[in-house]
């Protein structure tokens, strides 16, 4: 019942600092598809706030900060693990 009455389960954890452009963003992902932020397509999701600065052109051509090691295509060895929240 929790996912279907989402809006008002869907708590941010503090120690989390998130944003407010990230929870934004988070909250307009998880809404019904008609509503949902990109269902008019890409573009609308690159000019959300959150994401103010990425230079989209370019984003190909940026060497990544962080490049994990993995050991195969199921190792999570580099995700944080949580415990679950009811």
């Amino acid at each position: 019942m929790q996912i279907v009455n989402w809006k008002s389960h869907l708590k941010f954890p503090e120690e989390a600092g998130l944003s407010p452009e990230a929870k934004d963003l988070i909250s307009r992902l998880l809404c019904n598809v008609n509503h949902r932020l990109g269902s008019n397509g890409a573009d609308e999701i690159k000019a959300h706030p959150f994401f103010n600065g990425v230079e989209w052109d370019k984003l190909y051509h940026i060497e990544a900060a962080f490049i994990p090691e993995v050991n195969d295509e199921l190792d999570t060895q580099n995700f944080e693990k949580f415990d679950e929240v009811y």
